[in-house]
Order: structure tokens, then sequence, then C-alpha cells
């Protein structure tokens, strides 16, 4: 029965190979995005996975009374909680700079994210070994562990293990204090994992403890439950200030649900869950949107397979025949669109992991043809059950008697047709929204200055003010400050401020940046009180006097028109600047209180011309090097910095478009279909109306008037609804662009017009024949 079914499914498909190629190519359209999508949702929900133990395994976040979350405690915590708690069988520690560190190779000093970690951090986590292995990779005192990417940068193709190196911490680059150290073992990093380093030390290398990231591993009998997690709590409770909580966070939620990551060195590479859910259901969308078009014109077809229909039913075939035929048939389809769709995605992954900075790979596993072999009975189901269902319903009685079919055809083809329209006006809407607030985003005068600005790490710094100097010998240097961090990332130090005059007992939190006297003009930055801060000479060797700037927003919190004069944590205020945007447009201003602190100096910005811009970085990086002994000089501009922070939400603007394109392919295929079944039906009709004296453009007005009403009511149903869920995505930004008229006129303009298009050359054809022909058709 199963070969009866695909021999006459195969001539079916033969005798109608114009609409099977539009049913294949809309099926293999959907199967790509959805297959792609797949992909990278699999991989986003799998960070961290790789780990034996990872569902066991939870990262201890500090939450303060403010709400105020940290991850970083005393590395006796995890010893302490492994000694009083059973259930925890492993802990291990990590902590991260935010500067370089440096190995000297060939007489130059390589920069190196560094990471400071347990002894048993290799043996706790499961990260694979290139060279060496985690047992022995911290034999001694003098053994670290350095990625592959890192050890292809020292060494090129010859081993790493064993090898020799001189290295600089981020303090001794002032003191040339140089450390001596074997390479004990060389890791890969997969890009699923949410730490990132080039060297791991051991803890406590140094002489002393740093505050550190913990890690607990509970044995696999435990229950993380809310009873245990208040035990945990509590325990610390005892044992530090009160007012703080534990919160235990599971290491595979790091990735997507985190929001600690703005008090921490240690995350990387993180996502977002919305995101993931977003683009689940617009793959699903995509998927059904070829399922649709398969019924659309399946349906459309009856016509001409009723007398079929009527001639297997007088042979004594069942209802139930007939519909495992019409499956067959739609499931065949399916078929060849998968086999096309996996080689397209083999071609396509690589972009794709362009795109999203990944490194995902097609894994043909047991999970991998599970979902496939699901994909395809749900869209081979989907698609062809109305079909089945309506073509096996015939009458043959009624149909040898030359009685009409009557049911639900035609409200059932505009149903569909209509659904079709909704998600590609509906994408069209959101795309150009994404992009309209990237726009804004782009354009918005953040209150400092962002173009020509380049900034460069450059460590503790007692001589800069030398380097200053030799830098401004170059005319189009127009000024160079420095700072703890770059002025996009004054969010991440935050302190309990009190001030001169504070009548308030509760704690009052400011953002705090470390500044030196030149920042303010490198980053134009406007005074509304006061005058600028400055520090130089005796004062920026001994780190002290300076005072402190303040924002408009902090003037605001202190209850003060002009506190200028007035002391803030033991600074004298001397200035009040005008607002700028210190964080994503998402948050709104906060106070920020900035001071000087020679010790804490590790960034330098160069506000530049725009004259010779590449022959002037080329300048400032050989003097650099010159006068910092071979430092490599390392720098990024500032808007691109700024640019990063809207990373996600570029790449979601982009992934919008690409599936509202597909979307309104989809949809243009089914209505090319549609139209070349129904020119077909209305041969006769044409060649009437053009005897009669009608234009060629009226006819094509008469043949068009169906599918502009369609999207016309599409566009109705999917204009709230996408209004509704772009307006909630824009509340996610502090500062937005709104939703404007034109937008939704924009999408509706572009569907209509691409839907015309793909439709007018069929209708031309139909209405230009010569009337004769169409009647001799007949």
């Amino acid at each position: 029965m199963l070969s009866h079914y695909i021999t006459i499914a195969l001539r079916f498909m033969s005798r109608n190979s114009g609409l099977t190629a539009i049913n294949i190519i809309g099926f293999t359209i959907g199967l790509v995005a959805g297959l792609l999508i797949y992909i990278w949702v699999d991989d986003e929900l799998r960070f961290d996975a790789f780990h034996p133990h990872a569902d066991h395994i939870y990262r201890v976040v500090q939450i303060e009374k403010s709400g105020e979350k940290s991850v970083y405690h005393s590395p006796k915590l995890g010893e302490d909680m492994q000694k009083m708690f059973p259930q925890i069988v492993d802990h291990t520690l990590i902590d991260q700079w935010d500067d370089y560190a440096y190995i000297l190779r060939w007489g130059s000093q390589i920069n190196a994210w560094s990471a400071l970690v347990d002894k048993n951090f290799f043996t706790f986590f499961n990260f694979p070994f290139v060279e060496g292995n985690p047992e022995t990779a911290f034999i001694d005192d003098q053994s670290i562990v350095i990625s592959e990417k890192y050890a292809r940068k020292l060494f090129g193709k010859t081993p790493a293990l064993g090898q020799e190196v001189t290295f600089m911490l981020p303090h001794d680059i002032f003191s040339m204090n140089q450390r001596h150290f074997r390479i004990g073992g060389v890791v890969r990093l997969p890009h699923n994992t949410h730490f990132s380093f080039d060297v791991a030390l051991q803890i406590g290398i140094q002489g002393e403890m740093f505050s550190s990231a913990v890690y607990l591993r509970f044995n696999e009998r435990t229950a993380f439950d809310s009873q245990l997690q208040e035990t945990l709590s509590r325990h610390h409770a005892d044992h530090k200030r009160s007012g703080s909580l534990l919160w235990f966070q599971p290491l595979r939620d790091i990735h997507l649900k985190n929001d600690v990551a703005e008090s921490n060195y240690i995350d990387h590479h993180l996502g977002n869950m919305q995101y993931v859910i977003v683009f689940t259901f617009l793959a699903v969308i995509i998927v059904l949107m070829g399922a649709f078009n398969f019924m659309t014109l399946s349906t459309a077809q009856a016509v001409n397979r009723i007398k079929e229909v009527a001639v297997r039913k007088a042979y004594g075939g069942s209802k139930n025949d007939l519909m495992g035929q019409f499956f067959s048939e739609t499931l065949i389809q399916v078929l060849i669109a998968m086999v096309f769709a996996l080689a397209l995605v083999h071609v396509f992954l690589p972009y794709l992991n362009n795109f999203t900075n990944k490194e995902m790979t097609l894994y043909f596993g047991m999970h991998f043809w599970i979902t496939v072999a699901a994909a395809l009975l749900v869209v081979g189901c989907v698609a062809g059950s109305y079909p089945a269902l309506y073509l096996s319903s015939f009458s043959p009685v009624l149909i040898f008697k030359g009685g009409k079919i009557t049911g639900g055809k035609t409200g059932f083809i505009r149903i569909l047709m209509v659904v079709q329209f909704v998600f590609s006006i509906g994408l069209i809407i959101c795309t150009l929204v994404v992009f309209r607030q990237l726009s804004y985003i782009s354009n918005k005068n953040l209150g400092i200055d962002k173009e020509n600005i380049i900034t460069a790490r450059c460590g503790i710094w007692y001589g800069a003010d030398d380097f200053k100097q030799e830098v401004m010998r170059n005319p189009n240097v127009i000024s160079v400050g420095m700072s703890l961090l770059t002025p996009e990332s004054f969010s991440f130090e935050m302190q309990n401020v009190t001030w001169e005059g504070k009548t308030t007992q509760d704690s009052v939190r400011m953002n705090m940046a470390i500044i030196d006297g030149d920042f303010a003009k490198t980053y134009g930055l406007q005074v509304v009180y006061g005058e600028l801060l400055r520090t130089s000479g005796e004062d920026y060797f001994s780190g002290k006097g300076g005072g402190a700037m303040i924002n408009e927003t902090a003037a605001r919190v202190m209850g003060v028109a002009n506190p200028v004069g007035m002391t803030i944590n033991g600074n004298k205020i001397v200035a009040v600047v005008r607002d700028f945007h210190f964080r994503s447009l998402k948050e709104p201003i906060v106070p920020l209180v900035m001071v000087y602190n020679a010790e804490a100096l590790v960034n330098i910005s160069f506000k530049l011309t725009p004259v010779n811009r590449q022959a002037t970085i080329a300048f400032i990086k050989e003097t650099y090097e010159r006068m910092r002994n071979g430092t490599g000089f390392e720098y990024r501009f500032f808007d691109d910095l700024i640019a990063e922070s809207y990373q996600t939400e570029n790449r979601l603007g982009r992934l919008f478009m690409i599936f509202a394109f597909l979307s309104l392919v989809i949809s243009c295929l089914g209505i090319l279909g549609l139209t070349a079944i129904s020119t077909q039906k209305r041969t006769k009709e044409i060649g009437l109306r053009k005897i009669a004296g009608a234009s060629v453009l009226s006819i094509m007005i008469l043949l068009n008037r169906n599918y502009m009403l369609w999207i016309a009511i599409a566009f109705v149903i999917a204009a709230p609804i996408a209004a509704l869920l772009m307006n909630r995505w824009l509340q996610g930004f502090a500062y937005h662009a709104g939703l404007s008229w034109w937008i939704f006129a924009l999408a509706g303009l572009i569907t209509l017009t691409v839907a015309v298009a793909t439709i007018s050359w069929l209708c031309y054809r139909a209405a230009s024949r010569n009337p004769v022909e169409s009647l001799k058709y007949e």
C-alpha cells in the first residue's frame, strides 16, 4: 500500500511540477530558517552544559539590602560552607582583573586577560585540555594555564607545554617586577561558556587572597529547594553583616538569566532568554507559513481532483485510504524539502557563526534526528490535514451527476492567506521599529563627546604626565585624559555616599568614577556650576587633592541647587556637570560622583582631530611603546565601545529583517501559486471580458482585487498586535523613539507592492492573451 501511495504521489507531483516546485521552495525556506534558529537556540540553552556536573553547580551571589547583587566574596566562604554542609561536595574560586597582565616575549609585552583561579578549578570544571591535563596543570606554584588561542599567539604551532614565560601582573607594570612561570597546560575555552581568559594563575600566588566568585557543587541526591536556600543563606548572615542574603545561581542560568553582569568582570558572552523565546516563536511561524502555503494551494486545486476522488471511491477506496494518499503526497514533498534544507543549512551555518560570533556545528546526533523527524511529522500533518480531510469528503454520486462541490474551501483559503500576511506585515513593522530605535540610539546626544576618541588600557602609570606632554606635541591630538573606567562603564562602581548637611538616615548609593583633570576636556563635559576638576604636579604623584565633580542628578538627590563647596564622602565638590549618559539608554541617568585617585588611573583616552587620524594613532602608538618599555598599544574607538552596548539589539534588527523577508517570500509564493490556478480557471471569463471591451489594466485590477483585500484585512489585524509588542519592547529603554504612523503605513505599502509585483506578470499574461485563443482553450 505504501509503495502505491508513493507511486501515485510522484505521478501527481510530476504532472503539476510548477505548483510542486512552489510548495517545496516554501517548505525549504521555512525549514532552513527553522533549523538555523534551532541550532542557535540549542546552543544558547546548552551554555556551560558540557561540564559533567553542570546541573549541580551553583554560583554564590550576595544580595544587599539595597537589592544590589555581587558575585565577590571572601575566598574562605566556599571552604567554610563545604565544611558546614555535607550536601556540598566541592567548591572552587575565580577572580579576574579589569586590566591587562603581560607576558614578555621576543622583547615585547603581549597583552593577556588574566584570571586568578583555585588550584582545583580545572578539575572542578571540565574544560578540554589541548596540552597537558587538569590534574597536573597546577603541579606547583610556578605553573600557569593558558588558553589555546593565546598559546597560538605566543608560540604559533610550537607546543607550549613546559615553556618558560616571564609574566607581569597589572600592578607590576610600573615597577617592572617580572615573575617567571612554566606553562602547565593549554586549555580550550568553548564559545558556549561564560568564562573567558588568556592566562589562569593560582589564587594566592601573590601572597594575598582577593575577593572571588565562589562556585559550589552539590551531590546529585540534593534537591535544591527553598528550604536549603534559606538554610545556606542564614549561615551566611550569621557570619556577615546583617541585611545581606545569599542567592545560589545555577551554573546553566548564568548565560541567559544574568542580572549581575555589570558588577563583575567574570561573565562574558551573555545572552538573553527573551530573545531565545522570540526567535523560537519566529522559527515556528516561518515553518508553519510553508505548511500554510501547501494547504492553500492543495485546497485551491481540489476542483481538479474531484473526479480522481470519485473514481477511487467508486472502486472501493475508503476515506482513510484517500487521506493516506494525500498525507503521503505532503510528507514526500516535506522530505524532499528537508534534504534541500539540510544542504543549505550546511552552506549558511558559517555565516550564522560569523554573525553571532559562535562556533556552532551541525551535529547529526540522536537528539538532532529526533527533532528533524518530529518536525517532518508535524509539518507534514499540519500541511496535509485540511486538504486530506476536504478532498476525501467528496461524494462520488454528486460528482458523477455533475453537482457542484460546496463547503468552506474559499473561506479557508482566505483565512490562510490573511494569516500569512499578518505574520509578514507584523515582522516588517517590528523590523522598522527596531531599526528606528537603533538609529535613535546612534544619533541621540549623550551629553558627552564620542567622535574621534580612542581609548587604551595602560595599567597604573605614574609617568603618564610625561607621556601626555610628548603626545600633545602632535597638533592633531586635542586632549589626553585618564580614568579608571571608560565612560560607558561608569555604572560598574557604586558606593554609599554621605554629604555635608545630609539629613536622611537612609543609605544613598551613587555611581563613582575616578578620573584625572583632563578627562572632562577630553570628553567635552559641560559645567553647570563651579570649575572643572584640576589635578597636576604634586597632587598627581601624591594622589591627594582635586576634589570631586558631580552630575545634575546627584545634586538633585542631595536636594541642593548649587552644592559647589560642600563635601561628599570627604571630597570637596568643585563642579556640577550637565547630565550625560554613562549607562545604556535602557536605563535612566543616575547620580554620579567623579573623584581623582592617581592609584587607579588605568584607562587613557585621546581626543583627536579628524585630520590624518590614522597617522596620529600611529604616532601615539610609537610614543607609547617607546615610553612604556615595549608594552603593546591596543586601542578602541570610544563610539565602538558605545555601539557594543547595543550589539544584541543590532543583531535583533538584522535577524528581524531576514525573517520578515523570508516570510514575505513564502507569502508571495502562495499568491503566485493561487494566481496561476485562478487565471487558469478564469481563462474563458477573461476572454469574454476582452471581447466586451475590457482593458488589460481593468482585468489586472480584477485579478489583483482579492489579494489587495486580503492584505488590507491582514494589515488591520497585524498593526495593533505589532504595536502592542513593540511598545512593550521599547519600554525596556528609558529613552526611546515613539511608534510613528509612517512605520505602519510603510510596512503595509511594502507588503502590497511586493505582492502586486509578484502576481502582476501572471495577471498581465492572462489579461493580454488573444481572446480567441482563450475561448478556444475552453
